[in-house]
């Protein structure tokens, strides 16, 4: 009957033992990636939106002015006025015309004033064109898993701070720690990004003037003081190549100079 009663009592330690090494491993884990996937399978299918939809509006516009590069000017100044900046220009200059583009960034509530005041400094607008993209669903979307896996972030560190008691438990929460890191980071990375294209519009402008018709030139005429250099360059070239030439003729030089040197002795000879 003792042995029964103690055989009774070493199969209850170890069952206890086992379900305490897997209360982390296991259960916690899957409890925590069930609430994950609840909340995620929750924010997405939230019906509700909010009463400010998030729009993005961007414009391209192309028109004639009497002056390329006094509207630029211009542009310049309204773009300032209205807390924008111009983030490019590819000034281009052809036989007929002379082109400017430039890509403008302006908040995007002043996007129509801006447009308004260009249109009226043009002689003729040729092109104008206005899109909006609602992307308020993705915003809301991404703020609602993000806000849940930030909420299984932290329960993972609550986890490994109170509840992980050996190696393996605490590799598991670290693991899970980090991944959904970095799944946070690319969800306000992109957040960040349909926040900048929101609250800043895009213009992308081209301006032109028409000018006469002028030929480019077949032949370049070389001034003065280009010649002047161009002289001293091929002057010391020519001096150089003396000098190498006779270096590399230094057993013939040497020959003529002994020559020269015995020419009354070999001159007396000949004639004797």
């Amino acid at each position: 009957m003792k042995n029964l009663l103690f055989l009774f009592l070493l199969c209850l330690l170890s069952c206890q033992g086992n379900e305490y090494s897997k209360s982390f491993s296991e259960p916690t884990a899957a409890a925590s990636l069930e609430y994950e996937e609840s909340a995620d399978s929750d924010g997405a299918s939230n019906p509700e939106m909010p009463t400010e939809r998030k729009i993005i509006r961007n414009a391209e516009v192309r028109m004639q002015v009497e002056n390329v590069k006094d509207f630029t000017t211009l542009t310049e100044r309204i773009v300032k006025g209205l807390a924008g900046y111009i983030s490019e220009t590819n000034l281009q200059n052809n036989r007929y015309s002379i082109d400017n583009n430039l890509l403008i960034r302006v908040p995007a509530d002043k996007l129509d004033t801006l447009l308004q005041a260009l249109e009226n400094q043009a002689l003729f607008v040729n092109h104008s064109r206005i899109s909006a993209t609602d992307v308020t669903e993705e915003y809301l979307d991404i703020e609602t898993r993000l806000a849940t896996k930030k909420a299984v972030r932290e329960r993972y560190l609550k986890i490994l701070r109170e509840q992980a008691k050996t190696v393996r438990d605490v590799l598991l929460a670290e693991e899970q720690i980090r991944g959904l890191t970095e799944e946070i980071e690319a969800r306000e990375g992109r957040l960040r990004y349909l926040k900048n294209q929101i609250g800043m519009s895009t213009l992308r402008l081209n301006i032109y003037q028409k000018t006469e018709y002028v030929a480019e030139p077949d032949v370049y005429e070389k001034g003065f003081l280009t010649k002047v250099k161009e002289g001293f360059v091929g002057g010391w070239e020519i001096l150089q190549g003396m000098v190498l030439g006779l270096i590399y003729l230094w057993p013939v030089v040497i020959v003529l100079l002994l020559l020269l040197w015995k020419r009354k002795a070999i001159w007396r000879r000949i004639r004797g």
